[in-house]
Order: structure tokens, then C-alpha cells, then sequence
């Protein structure tokens, strides 16, 4: 990882979780990796918007994927490595990462950008994604419980991250849920 450097680093101590940032150098690509003090460690990439499938961003139609890397696959597969199975411990890691380590910020709907004048424009247009981003950000926000948020804005990286969890007989399962910001174009490296 020599073109990586770490950027910040977070220690959840309730989970004995240490957080890291790393972020590639010339590049908006960084990677978060997890571990803990039994030598676990899982490493959950966060590429740029440019990489849209494994985003798998809300909305948008993207073609099958010859890898079955996502970011949802990852959460998990994290998930699992720590054996994380109740859903407040869920919720908690993933807003510790949010916060601590992304530091996104908190979105609720009071917040939203709900635009009243959306131009008439084309079904892909920045405007629609963005209307219809906002419309289903809105709505979705309320549902937190209360202690933990669920939805979160990355102004950095102009991306949106909604947090939903299903816990039923013991098993659980979550779902997040990635916006993209429509037609924030982020500095080129030259």
C-alpha cells in the first residue's frame, strides 16, 4: 500500500474496532479498512462515482457486472468477518464509519433540497436524477431508529448513503442504499 496513505484513523471501542482511512494519492480511490485485536481485517474499497457498478447507485441503469464486488457485498462480508449479527451493532459500526471516518454528514428530511422549479428536462438529466434522488431521499430519512441515523451525505465525493437493516429470528440483513449526486464533476488529477 505504498501509494496509499492514511488519511485518519477512528477506534470504536465498544466493538474493539480500529478504523482506517487510506486514501490513493491522485486519485479520488481510497479504502477503509476494518481490524480488530484477534488479526481480523477486512478492507472495503471506496472508489470514485466513476465506478458505478459497484456503487450500485439508486436510479440508475448500469450493465451486469463482471465482478461481483459492491459496496453492500463488502458491508457484509465485513459484517461477517467481525460477526457482527445484531442490528443496533450494525447500525452502530456503520454510523462510526460515517461520522468518525468518512465524516459524512447527518441527512433528515428537514434538510432536504427539495427544488419546487425542476426545469422540464430529458428522463436522465441532472435535474430528474436530482428531483427524484431527493424525493426518495426524503422520504426514506425518517426511518432511523432512535439512537442511530441512517441516512448520510458525503460531500466529498458527492454521494448520498441510506442504512436499513432487517433483524428477524435471529438472522440478520441490512440493505444500503447509494445516491449520486447528479453532475458534480470532482478535480482532475493531471
Amino acid at each position: 500500500m505504498e501509494e496509499y496513505k492514511l488519511v485518519r484513523e477512528f477506534y470504536n471501542n465498544d466493538d474493539s474496532i480500529k478504523m482506517q482511512l487510506f486514501d490513493e494519492s491522485n486519485s479520488w480511490n481510497e479504502i477503509v479498512v476494518l481490524s480488530n485485536n484477534h488479526g481480523k481485517i477486512a478492507a472495503i474499497p471506496f472508489p470514485g462515482n466513476n465506478y458505478r457498478s459497484y456503487w450500485q447507485f439508486y436510479g440508475e441503469k448500469i450493465g451486469k457486472s463482471k465482478s461481483a464486488k459492491s459496496f453492500n457485498a463488502e458491508m457484509m462480508n465485513a459484517y461477517k468477518l467481525f460477526s457482527i449479527k445484531q442490528a443496533g451493532e450494525a447500525e452502530w459500526l456503520f454510523n462510526d464509519l460515517m461520522f468518525s471516518l468518512i465524516q459524512a454528514e447527518p441527512f433528515f428530511t428537514k434538510d432536504s433540497l427539495n427544488k419546487k422549479n425542476f426545469p422540464k428536462d430529458y428522463p436522465d438529466s441532472c435535474f430528474t436524477i436530482a428531483k427524484n434522488n431527493n424525493k426518495d431521499l426524503s422520504e426514506g430519512s425518517g426511518e432511523s431508529s432512535w439512537m442511530f441515523l441512517n441516512t448520510f451525505y458525503d460531500r466529498r465525493h458527492a454521494r448520498y448513503f441510506q442504512f436499513y437493516y432487517f433483524s428477524y429470528y435471529g438472522y440478520m440483513d441490512f440493505k444500503i442504499t447509494a445516491y449520486r449526486e447528479p453532475c458534480y464533476v470532482g478535480p482532475i488529477f493531471l
